[in-house]
């Protein structure tokens, strides 16, 4: 699995996120999964800062409206949680 994260600037000069994940050594990408608890316009006030997997195990941290945000799939980045705010400290027992 492969995930490719940050953000670019379309041909209107706004920023966008990018969040791409390629389950064939980066011969073809998806675009951004479905992620429990994410909210429906996410591309606005969010920020991915840096990106992990060990085996199956999947972390994305980064920041929505300023506040601390933590992703998370422990099945190779099919299904993904999301942590913010006050809980952002409960990291999932795998870890």
């Amino acid at each position: 699995t492969c995930i490719m994260i940050g953000d670019y600037h379309d041909n209107q000069d706004k920023s966008q996120l990018l969040f791409l994940i390629s389950k064939d050594g980066g011969h073809s990408w998806t675009g951004m999964p479905k992620i429990e608890d994410f909210p429906s316009k996410w591309r606005k006030n969010i920020s991915f800062d840096s990106m992990h997997c060990s085996g199956k195990n999947c972390f994305i941290a980064g920041s929505y409206d300023d506040q601390p945000m933590l992703l998370t799939s422990n099945d190779g980045a099919v299904a993904w949680a999301m942590t913010k705010e006050e809980n952002i400290f409960d990291l999932p027992s795998f870890m």
